[in-house]
């Protein structure tokens, strides 16, 4: 009976020391996505709705340069609610959690005008965010922010698929 009762304290112990061994996070996934496409229509209508675009999403530009056919939005808080990107999963450890706050992200979209009826869009979003680390003070019971860091985001191409079909209408 008595082996029993230590070889439970040892394994309580032992889950104890390796959840607390855990890590802040796990890395985010690669998406395969489509984040270039050839729109049916002229350079200057596709130009003229994807500036449209930005302001229904509210994502406000920062550089519109017709002449070298590129815009480049301002960086933008994302709620993150529609799984634009994947920032990976925040860890949790014995007396520690992390978390993943501030997504952010920009568009740069490059226009090429193929010919009269055809305009090639890429859209390239950068995603970033910020993870933090709470530690728990054992004599207060009070979580504290002990470390943050920040992490690269991959887009899951919800977004680029959005503003395509977009382009499309």
């Amino acid at each position: 009976m008595k082996k029993s009762k230590l070889l439970v304290m040892l394994s309580i112990i032992a889950m104890i020391v390796i959840s607390g061994c855990s890590t802040p996070f796990t890395l985010p996934s690669k998406y395969n996505f489509q984040n270039e496409k050839i729109i049916n229509k002229n350079y200057d209508q596709v130009w003229s709705r994807l500036v449209e675009i930005c302001i229904e999403i509210n994502m406000p530009i920062e550089q519109m340069d017709k002449t070298n056919s590129l815009i480049r939005s301002k960086a933008v808080l994302f709620d993150n609610d529609y799984k634009n990107c994947d920032c990976g999963i925040s860890g949790k450890g014995f007396g520690w959690y992390g978390r993943i706050e501030n997504v952010t992200g920009y568009l740069n979209a490059v226009l090429t005008k193929l010919d009269e009826n055809r305009t090639k869009v890429k859209l390239i979003f950068h995603y970033g965010a910020v993870y933090n680390i709470y530690e728990l003070n054992f004599n207060t019971n009070q979580y504290y922010h002990s470390k943050y860091g920040k992490l690269d985001c991959n887009s899951t191409g919800n977004l680029e698929k959005l503003i395509f079909n977009a382009l499309e209408y």
